[in-house]
């Protein structure tokens, strides 16, 4: 699913607040962002953790079998070199 990809696509760089996935994910309804967050932490994609004190938010982060899959989006760059070298 589009939303899907793209969510996981932006918690490749680290963890994010709700807030922020929402700003950088133009165009995604508020009640689609989490209830694909809500799909992705049932997959296992995804975990919600608290960060204490002072900041006292909730961040959303890839878990292992999340970063897994993000390394599935994005060719090595051995591979992009050797794709490019037979061209």
């Amino acid at each position: 699913e589009r939303w899907t990809l793209l969510i996981v696509r932006e918690l490749m760089s680290g963890p994010k607040r709700y807030s922020d996935l929402s700003d950088v994910l133009p165009g995604i309804g508020t009640s689609l962002l989490a209830s694909r967050l809500k799909q992705l932490e049932v997959d296992g994609i995804v975990r919600r953790r608290y960060l204490s004190p002072p900041a006292a938010s909730t961040v959303y982060e890839l878990t292992d079998t999340g970063q897994e899959l993000a390394d599935a989006m994005v060719p090595s760059s051995a591979t992009v070199t050797a794709s490019t070298s037979a061209s």
